[in-house]
């Protein structure tokens, strides 16, 4: 809570002796360690005041106040006979008064919150203040507003909550909203990032497909058309296109966009945007994925073919994470009787064979995307 001092309050603090005594509001009644025709004097103690911030858990301990008050009978009273109802959650707060002002005109106001528990005897009132920042500070999360309704959005994502991200978050879940709109957050983003994949010195799209624990990345425009042909325009619902016409995959055409934020600096919009293409008419997205080899076998023919002739250290770097170039050389040879009146002809002298199963291919095929966007 920010702190302002009355001018009245500050001069008295600038004199050698401050006369400052707490004054303390429980609901309507004012208590304090001075008797005073404005307030009682039952309060036993001068409160004191403690909270705490952890920077590194990043966590907030909320202040909490300990009152004594007297509970003899004071005008014929006693404090605990004050209130007929029960003191909890009744608002409190606490003042400093100088001698030129009053709750009204000047004092400093240092403390809010509300009673959590009392006890008391026959001699004096315990009672436990809470920081009113407990009720401010908790909020169930997500707010009411960042959740999906269940008008036109996909039937996995129906009232599901829109994620929140913090910091710098891999691979981010995402959830389709209405409008078939990606969202990645309810409030602006700084950036998507781009990975580099090293070997061919491209961005990798930040836009990923999730297929079997494994991540396709969705190209951001078209890079070729592998669909021979085949695809017919379509809105999603029917053909639009005229019967017999084979359509083609226009190589560049965007495939998803984020648009800009309005309205925010160094900021971008946590939405993205699937754009109508043909393939997206077809339920298609192209992604590009990469990935090492699984194995990797090198074979000639002075062995038949049949003997993998890559030693155990290039089979490594071949497997790792690192794109260094390995030098491997082999002296592979092949003999043949030329005959007079015969052609050369190819001999095949070695075989590079590659491997791969980060992806089943069968899976991959069999993927559309209706059911998502």
């Amino acid at each position: 809570m920010a702190i302002s001092l009355s001018t009245e309050f500050l001069s008295d603090i600038q004199s050698r002796n401050t006369a400052l005594i707490p004054v303390i509001k429980i609901g309507n009644l004012y208590i304090s360690t001075n008797s005073s025709v404005d307030y009682l004097p039952l309060l036993l103690s001068v409160p004191s005041l403690k909270e705490s911030i952890d920077l590194e858990t990043r966590k907030y301990k909320i202040s909490s106040v300990n009152l004594d008050v007297s509970n003899y009978p004071y005008e014929g009273k006693r404090f605990s006979e004050r209130f007929p109802d029960s003191l909890n959650n009744s608002p409190v707060d606490i003042y400093w008064v100088s001698p030129s002002t009053t709750i009204d005109t000047g004092a400093l106001h240092i403390y809010s919150g509300k009673v959590r528990k009392y006890d008391h005897d026959d001699e004096k009132v315990k009672i436990v203040v809470e920081d009113r920042s407990q009720a401010t500070l908790h909020k169930d999360l997500p707010l009411p507003d960042n959740w999906l309704g269940s008008e036109e959005v996909p039937d996995k994502y129906k009232n599901k909550p829109i994620p929140m991200v913090f910091g710098h978050v891999d691979r981010s879940p995402c959830v389709v909203g209405a409008n078939k709109k990606i969202k990645i957050d309810s409030e602006p983003i700084t950036q998507l990032l781009n990975n580099t994949n090293d070997a061919f010195n491209e961005a990798i799209s930040p836009l990923l497909i999730n297929v079997d624990d494994s991540y396709l990345p969705v190209l951001e425009a078209i890079e070729e058309d592998l669909t021979e042909g085949q695809y017919e325009i379509n809105d999603g619902d029917f053909d639009v296109g005229i019967d017999g016409t084979t359509y083609t995959v226009a190589v560049g055409d965007i495939q998803w966009e984020q648009p800009s934020a309005e309205g925010t600096v160094n900021t971008t919009s946590p939405n993205i945007i699937i754009k109508s293409t043909l393939l997206r008419q077809n339920s298609i997205l192209q992604c590009k994925a990469y990935h090492k080899a699984s194995s990797v076998e090198y074979i000639d023919n002075d062995t038949n073919f049949e003997e993998n002739l890559l030693p155990d250290n290039v089979m490594s770097g071949l497997s790792d994470n690192s794109n260094d170039i390995i030098a491997f050389s082999d002296d592979a040879t092949f003999s043949y009787a030329a005959e007079s009146g015969f052609d050369p002809y190819m001999a095949t002298l070695a075989k590079l064979n590659i491997y791969t199963d980060k992806y089943s291919c069968g899976t991959i095929l069999d993927f559309t995307i209706n059911n998502y966007i």
